[in-house]
């Protein structure tokens, strides 16, 4: 009977857990119809679709984590609370349709207000990041002015190669743009091998974006593989050699490359010798399979500090913030009762 009773509680534990854990979570969905031109696809359809989707969605999701977190206290306006939010969230297609002539979708974003409030306080004070993601945001804007203007010549009949170019290059860029802001996200929550791959899908859209390189380099950093977060702004240096700050990230993962490599012993670097220690596995200045998770395990504890801090910031406020509102509320009947009497008064004189 003792047993029967403590595995009961034991799953109403985890029932109550995962209940709690699902209620932190908040869905915004929204829907948008496309109609297409002579110079869209599928692909175009859904790139711009998207972005139109996603605008809404981060306005949204801002407006609410603004009214119910930490971040009203911060010294943000609405469009950079909306930026930073571009660079924690992602916007996933649900449902889609697509006649040829009509695309329509159903995008949605899920997050947690608390875990958005606490990036948006780690990403706020780096200005590089903020400066980045402000680009990213500006050039989607951009896109999408271009895609409006050339489908505007296009029914004027105005519409040459040259336009047509410019628009496969503007859907391009929305695409790239989404994929970047989704490695910003997926860098944030962790999954740097994800975020990798995101970044990866930017380059190949655009082989010159040196933005693209860096966080990639950065999320090789994060990994460990530090030969290739080298070249990669090796490669982010030569497109953008003015950005200082790129140089600084590549003299960082230089070092770690010496430092990891002088933790090897020199016999097992001896040519002929690498048979007998077939442990070494990974190439000279990378981090082993285990660092890496301790890295992540060390990552994620931080990142739940960060928010277990926020909301007891949060609930310290609680009651400030209910005392301000019952002050208000005071204040507001009395004004009422005096412009009560002040009427009266009034009509007692004119009579």
């Amino acid at each position: 009977m003792k047993r029967t009773t403590t595995i009961a509680l034991c799953l109403f534990t985890i029932l109550l857990l995962a209940s709690h854990s699902f209620a932190e979570m908040k869905a915004f969905v929204r829907e948008f119809t496309y109609e297409a031109s002579e110079l869209d696809s599928k692909s175009s359809c859904r790139a711009i679709a998207l972005e139109q989707a996603k605008r809404l969605l981060l306005e949204e999701l801002g407006t609410y984590v603004q009214s119910v977190t930490v971040v009203k206290d911060y010294t943000l306006d609405q469009d950079q609370i909306k930026t930073l939010t571009a660079g924690v969230v992602q916007t996933r297609i649900r449902e889609e349709t697509w006649d040829g002539e009509k695309y329509w979708l159903k995008a949605e974003i899920k997050a947690d207000p608390d875990e958005v409030a606490a990036s948006i306080d780690k990403l706020r004070n780096d200005q590089q990041l903020v400066h980045d993601l402000t680009e990213a945001r500006e050039e989607a804007a951009q896109a999408l002015r271009d895609v409006e203007s050339l489908k505007e010549k296009l029914a004027l009949a105005q519409a040459d190669q040259a336009s047509r170019n410019t628009y496969d290059g503007a859907v391009n860029q929305l695409i790239a743009g989404d994929w970047f802001e989704r490695g910003q996200a997926l860098t944030v929550s962790g999954d740097y091998e994800e975020a990798t791959r995101a970044y990866e899908r930017v380059i190949v859209l655009k082989p010159s974006y040196a933005k693209a390189y860096t966080y990639r380099g950065l999320a090789y950093v994060q990994l460990g593989y530090f030969n290739r977060a080298v070249k990669d702004f090796d490669r982010a240096i030569t497109l953008n050699p003015g950005n200082k700050r790129i140089y600084v990230h590549r003299a960082i993962a230089v070092r770690k490359v010496k430092s990891s490599a002088q933790r090897i012993p020199p016999e097992r670097l001896a040519p002929g010798l690498s048979r007998q220690v077939p442990e070494i596995r990974k190439p000279v200045g990378d981090m082993t399979q285990a660092e890496r998770k301790k890295k992540q395990i060390k990552a994620r504890q931080e990142r739940q500090l960060q928010k277990k801090t926020l909301r007891e910031e949060r609930l310290q406020k609680k009651p400030k913030q209910e005392e301000r509102q019952q002050e208000r509320k005071k204040a507001l009947e009395e004004k009422k009762k005096k412009d009560k009497q002040r009427l009266h008064q009034e009509k007692k004189a004119g009579n």
